[in-house]
């Protein structure tokens, strides 16, 4: 194991210690036993590696069962581990152990979902340690080349550090956690959905800046994994207002898919712009000024459209937490 490696898994440690210490003392204050939480982090180690893995695997099992055999499951290159997999895992933990101490899963997850947030925090700010893992494009704006914006390599390179605004997304997801506990607490599984929902949207962005990331066949396998988890979390909510009488209830999931398809399209067009600009009514100054931008263009275009994807939980989890609030009273 390389010094840098070492120090990743000293911060993934200090994650875990922190984030389930959260977790044990949230269990505490719902009056559930604290202890929980220590099953479920031991637990929570193999589960998740053993799901990082397995994404991988499955996604590149060419390049890693028919090269290496069963031997592919305890190789630790970085690369070769699915964060998304990896955070399936701990969920599918905390779940498990819960049900084993015959408490609510779903309850569970709602404790769990801050500490959660804190977890992948500090698993993506260590991957400051581990080289282009978490590094984006070469800059060459100068501003920007400077930590926490960029990371260098031993030439004196600077790349984007895409780990760096992975981690901030998640703190930030984390404070929102706690302040919407009070409104959702009226419905179980409600905060996990609507928090794990926001980190899987908001992971499209970022992983699609990563040099090194998971890629089956052209598809980036954690784009598609965190937009799946998505779609079924946001089917959960609306299945549930569904259930509550609302009127089109379901409606969220056709935006999501028009939305998720605009932004399959914009990355295709970041290759091929022309494809996309030269069909355009413009004249020769405006298709030169559109080419010249298109990747700025088509950037913003995405985040809107993850923003807008955002604003879909964001409007069916409040809806839901009303209704629920109502029948409560």
């Amino acid at each position: 194991m390389t010094v840098q490696a070492g120090f990743y898994l000293m911060t993934l440690g200090a994650g875990l210690i922190l984030s389930f210490a959260l977790y044990a003392a949230r269990l505490h204050r719902r009056g559930l036993p604290a202890g929980l939480a220590l099953t479920t982090l031991f637990f929570s180690i193999p589960f998740g590696y053993l799901f990082a893995k397995l994404v991988y695997i499955i996604c590149r099992f060419r390049a890693s069962i028919l090269n290496y055999g069963l031997a592919a499951f305890i190789r630790l290159r970085p690369e070769e581990f699915s964060f998304a997999g990896g955070a399936i895992g701990v969920i599918l933990a905390v779940a498990m152990c819960a049900r084993l101490r015959k408490r609510s899963p779903a309850e569970a997850l709602d404790i769990f979902a801050p500490a959660g947030c804190l977890l992948v925090a500090f698993a993506r700010a260590g991957e400051y340690f581990l080289g282009s893992v978490g590094w984006g494009d070469y800059l060459e704006i100068e501003w920007l080349c400077r930590f926490p914006f960029a990371a260098q390599n031993r030439y004196g390179e600077w790349f984007l550090a895409v780990f760096t605004f992975e981690a901030l997304i998640a703190l930030i997801i984390c404070a929102l956690a706690l302040v919407r506990e009070e409104r959702y607490q009226a419905h179980r599984g409600l905060l996990f959905a609507h928090t794990a929902y926001s980190l899987c949207i908001c992971q499209i962005f970022p992983e699609m800046l990563r040099a090194v990331t998971i890629i089956f066949s052209f598809v980036r396998t954690e784009q598609v994994v965190c937009a799946l988890t998505a779609l079924g979390l946001l089917w959960f909510v609306c299945a549930k207002l569904h259930a509550r009488g609302k009127k089109g209830a379901y409606r969220p999931l056709i935006w999501i898919w028009v939305l998720a398809g605009l932004n399959i399209a914009l990355q295709f067009a970041l290759d091929k712009p022309y494809l996309f600009i030269d069909p355009l009514p413009l004249s020769e100054n405006a298709n030169a000024w559109m080419m010249e931008h298109s990747a700025i263009i088509f950037y913003c275009i995405m985040v809107v459209c993850i923003v807008l994807m955002l604003m879909l939980m964001i409007r069916a989890a409040h809806t839901l937490a009303a209704k629920s609030g109502k029948r409560s009273r």
